[in-house]
């Protein structure tokens, strides 16, 4: 798949995030300075806008190793670290997104300190929540999670997919009753709408960790014959840069 790189997670896991959807490339990137390419007022979008504060975690984009590895060339920046890039709203951050007309919510002390720190590691820690923004609440009847037995699975109607990839010659599936899949779970009454991500308990009464030294693969897909809708029954689109960071050449504009 296009979207493929690996992502270090600290404690030695490797977790890759992959968003798949399908739509339209515009070389218009979303970001600092820039206009989204969707009116997140007007259409389903599942986001990945630094200037908003919404983007999916964890995310291989935010190593710059990987990021260089996927071709993608910004000019001024040089990929060249070993650290994370969690992004934390400080005054300016925030300032900032109010001039490009967002409402962002400014980190507590606690907050900015905890991604300070995290941005020290090389990656993500094990017990680490993996989220997914949208502007829409999703119709959880269209998300469809892949399962698969040695005879059958459901690829032709599935537009969820969670895949352990530590083989990438012999992938295997994460059927869905390993695993808890949540809309909004913190209820919240306005966007963005976080789509949650985690393992069944096994030992005790808590979500396991992603395991050490694990490599794992997650897709979402939207297409017109088998689309991922929200509650108002729109096809969930996605923010251009998911196909920027997909594309296997770089991308000049």
């Amino acid at each position: 798949m296009d979207n493929q790189g690996n992502l270090y997670l600290s404690g030695f896991v490797k977790l890759l995030l992959t968003i798949v959807i399908l739509g339209t490339l515009s070389c218009q990137l979303p970001g600092k300075d820039t206009t989204p390419p969707y009116l997140y007022d007007q259409e389903a979008v599942l986001i990945y806008n630094p200037d908003l504060g919404q983007i999916p975690l964890p995310n291989n984009l935010l190593n710059p190793i990987r990021l260089a590895q996927l071709g993608v060339e910004v000019p001024g920046f040089d990929f060249q670290t070993t650290a994370m890039e969690l992004p934390f709203y400080d005054d300016e951050a925030t300032n900032l997104a109010a001039e490009l007309g967002y409402n962002v919510e400014k980190d507590s002390e606690l907050t900015a300190f905890l991604k300070r720190r995290m941005n020290l590691l090389d990656g993500f820690f094990t017990g680490f929540t993996l989220s997914i923004p949208f502007n829409a609440l999703l119709d959880m009847s269209t998300l469809v999670a892949y399962e698969a037995d040695e005879n059958n699975d459901n690829a032709d109607v599935a537009t969820f997919f969670f895949l352990d990839i530590t083989d990438p010659e012999n992938p295997v599936v994460k059927n869905p009753e390993e695993y808890f899949l949540l809309s909004n779970p913190t209820q919240a009454s306005q966007a963005p709408y976080q789509l949650v991500l985690k393992n069944k308990p096994q030992s005790s009464i808590l979500p396991e960790n992603f395991s050490p030294g694990y490599s794992y693969l997650v897709v979402l897909t939207s297409t017109e014959a088998q689309p991922l809708k929200d509650d108002q029954s729109r096809r969930i689109k996605a923010d251009a840069a998911f196909f920027a960071h997909g594309r296997k050449n770089p991308l000049h504009c």
